[in-house]
């Protein structure tokens, strides 16, 4: 991760964007949290009504203000520097599952190490920088896949499955409903 410039520009904070796209672009949904927050309605809990001219929209259900970890950011955190620790920690969180996923399979450490920079520098994995429904799509996946391994080779119901439920709710709270549809797949095999 170090070895990217895009990588070390959005860790320290220089830039938080990538082809010249604008974390601050993005923002809005995060400052709208923060606007509920501290004016509570069921109605503007569930709908952001400065969307898609007020229009109801199946990928604004990804935008609302459920997702606990977004919620105790802009609840701490100005709305920007809330953005960047969001999106910091998706991005560790990523790597962390898929260190803890690639170990689970077998692989010798070096090939984990250079499996998941690989993952973290290729395109895709950049891209992200700029749309955080599509990094927390992604973020909570590698765990997820780490935690099946886990819960499927031990009988019954067990502190593995408990995780594994846990951390599906979080990335079912987190995604983009396309996304989340492709990643189910991936799940399911």
């Amino acid at each position: 991760v170090p070895l990217a410039p895009v990588s070390r520009d959005f860790l320290s904070g220089a830039r938080d964007r990538y082809r010249g796209a604008s974390f601050a672009a993005h923002a809005g949904p995060m400052e709208y949290d923060r606007q509920v927050l501290r004016e509570f309605s069921w109605g503007g809990w569930f709908w952001d009504p400065y969307r898609s001219m007020g229009m109801p929209r199946l990928q604004d259900l990804g935008m609302r203000p459920l997702y606990p970890i977004q919620l105790a950011l802009v609840r701490v955190l100005p709305t920007m520097e809330a953005w960047h620790w969001n999106h910091l920690l998706h991005v560790l969180l990523k790597t962390a599952g898929l260190v803890l996923l690639c170990g689970a399979l077998g692989w010798p450490f070096w090939v984990v190490v250079v499996a998941s920079a690989g993952a973290m520098l290729a395109e895709g994995s950049l891209a992200q920088f700029t749309d955080t429904t599509m990094l927390l799509s992604a973020a909570w996946l590698p765990l997820q896949l780490w935690l099946t391994l886990k819960a499927a080779r031990r009988p019954g119901f067990t502190g593995w499955d408990g995780a594994w439920a846990a951390v599906l709710a979080m990335r079912v709270l987190s995604f983009h409903p396309q996304y989340g549809a492709y990643y189910e797949i991936l799940v399911m095999l």
